[in-house]
């Protein structure tokens, strides 16, 4: 659809806006990106020892969920002596600010494109990198150091690492409405 638009002691000027039309359609989907545990990264395995008493995921379904125990990590348990962990919000809150031209070069590549919703997907994965990241740096060394005990049962004084199971549940998706 083009439209002439008149300036005075200009002329008319011939302005093209289907871009606009299809911007408009987009942005009226509302999209919002959600990240953390979602659907199908929530069961989790048993623990298994191997011969070398290592620690990993085994066959058969466990009866706690990677949400339960990220709630417990992200929130923390006083009555089970479980310190604050925030695996999801700090590393967000921390880092995320830092990329934010980022996030912003995205989104005014997806104007560009017309394509709203790759920049809101883009936004989760970098999210997603943040908090491996965390993982990875035991919360950029903000979260509390394990137990001599939990180092001892797990064989590893990594917070929040031993099967991985909770570090692999961490997705992205982009929703509307």
């Amino acid at each position: 659809m083009s439209k002439n638009i008149k300036i005075k002691s200009y002329g008319t000027l011939k302005v093209n806006l289907d871009k606009v039309k299809d911007l408009e359609e987009q942005l009226a989907k509302n999209y919002s990106v959600k990240v953390g545990i979602l659907g199908s990264g929530n069961a989790r395995k048993n623990t298994v020892t191997t011969a070398n008493g290592k620690r990993k995921a085994g066959k058969e379904d466990s009866n706690i969920t990677n949400a339960q125990i990220g709630l417990l990590q992200e929130k923390g348990s006083l009555s089970r002596n479980i310190p604050r962990r925030s695996f999801l919000m700090m590393p967000l809150q921390t880092k995320l600010p830092d990329y934010v031209s980022r996030i912003g070069n995205y989104f005014y590549q997806s104007l560009e494109t017309g394509d709203i919703k790759k920049a809101y997907s883009m936004t989760g994965l970098l999210a997603e990198s943040i908090i491996q990241r965390a993982f990875a740096t035991r919360g950029f060394g903000k979260w509390a150091k394990n137990s001599p005990y939990t180092i001892m049962m797990k064989g590893s004084d990594s917070p929040l690492i031993d099967t991985s199971q909770l570090r692999k549940s961490i997705t992205s998706t982009v929703v509307t409405g």
